[in-house]
């Protein structure tokens, strides 16, 4: 989109994705701001729609790249923030906020509940992206992404549980 590159300061041969959002709870939310583009992962440029070499001649998402990062290992991004580029290294943390809503299932399994053909589920972003699909962040209801984005745990256990299923059975 020309008037969206321009309004974002890009050159015609600049490529890069757009910080659409950045966890309050990850390392790189001291570096990163909303708005910023990124445009190089560790060296490697990514494409406007967020691609990069893979293997012979294909792309893959860079979320590839990403993957292949551990706690502790350093990470190297080039962004453009309002026309400026910008080099930033950092080392990737473990997350230690106490959020509501887990970012990452740490069980095997995802644990239910159910009682008279109700089944209850632990609201977590992997349950959130298997209901609402790859747009779940703008097809999930308000609330329930609101309690995502902002919500902390009051108590050690605190969970927020939904409905997830009604299971048909003749009476």
């Amino acid at each position: 989109n020309p008037q969206l590159r321009e309004s974002l300061k890009m050159t015609d041969d600049l490529s890069g994705v757009l910080v659409k959002r950045v966890e309050k709870t990850t390392p790189a939310a001291k570096f990163l701001r909303k708005g910023d583009i990124v445009t190089h992962f560790d060296g490697v440029a990514l494409s406007n729609s967020g691609t990069v070499p893979y293997l012979t001649g294909e792309r893959i998402l860079f979320h590839y790249l990403v993957s292949l990062k551990f706690v502790g290992d350093r990470c190297k991004l080039n962004i453009l923030r309002d026309g400026s580029p910008l080099e930033i290294e950092f080392e990737l943390k473990q997350s230690t906020a106490p959020l509501l809503v887990p970012v990452h299932e740490q069980r095997r399994q995802p644990e239910y509940f159910t009682v008279a053909g109700l089944v209850f589920v632990v609201l977590s972003e992997p349950y959130l992206r298997s209901e609402y699909g790859e747009k779940w962040d703008f097809e999930a209801p308000v609330k329930l992404l609101d309690k995502l984005m902002y919500g902390y745990k009051k108590t050690p256990k605190s969970q927020v549980v939904v409905l997830s299923q009604v299971l048909n059975a003749e009476v």
